[in-house]
């Protein structure tokens, strides 16, 4: 877990999905690093898988309350649930070598790895009612 700003959390995210992804050629990874940063400034956190897990960065400019921080780590702590579910993982590192282009896009394959990234979006943020239960909420 990393508690860092907004431009941490693009960097971290930036760095992790790097070492999955393999050899990126350096004009994605500029593009990715604007977009990242764009992104970052307005995110809560980010969760990302890294050689040996998963990472959790929080921007921690976006977090005012105890409250706040706790829905967050639970719904961040739901992705990496997902993330490290049998075959996720697999699947995670090919969509990323498929958006950094050095695999091949399949449409298909893009369209519905997106449709799961927002089922579990749904998932991390029912969550969240979890924090309620947290002692002082």
């Amino acid at each position: 877990m990393l508690l860092t700003d907004g431009r941490g959390v693009a960097a971290a995210r930036q760095r992790a999905d790097l070492s999955l992804a393999g050899r990126v050629n350096w004009r994605r990874r500029a593009v990715d690093r604007v977009i990242g940063d764009w992104h970052a400034r307005h995110a809560f956190a980010a969760t990302t898988l890294t050689q040996h897990g998963a990472l959790v960065a929080i921007n921690e400019a976006m977090h005012r309350e105890l409250r706040e921080l706790d829905r967050t780590l639970i719904h961040e702590l739901g992705h990496t649930v997902q993330l490290n579910a049998p075959g996720a993982r697999d699947r995670h590192i090919t969509y990323l070598r498929q958006q950094y282009g050095i695999t091949p896009h399949n449409k298909t394959d893009q369209r519905e790895y997106e449709r799961l990234m927002d089922t579990r979006e749904q998932q991390a943020a029912n969550l969240e009612a979890l924090a309620r239960q947290f002692p002082n909420h």
